[in-house]
């Protein structure tokens, strides 16, 4: 299975793009949603797989809601 099919199914599925612009989205066009376009930059698949399954253990102040991953 692609796991970039598989997370874009997820992204669409949980409701990703109330909060976030798409990783493809044009810069500047995030219409004040926080940018996926770096998420990259930030973190391995590995540490994402990670934060998502459990954003408050990572950052307590992180308004990332547990979705139960």
């Amino acid at each position: 299975t692609d796991p970039v099919a598989v997370g874009g199914q997820a992204f669409a599925h949980l409701g990703c793009i109330g909060c976030h612009s798409r990783p493809d989205a044009e810069a500047g066009r995030d219409d004040g949603r926080v940018p996926l376009r770096q998420v990259a930059t930030k973190f391995t698949a590995a540490a994402l797989q990670e934060y998502l399954r459990a954003p408050s253990l990572h950052d307590p102040m992180a308004s990332m809601p547990d979705f139960g991953l």
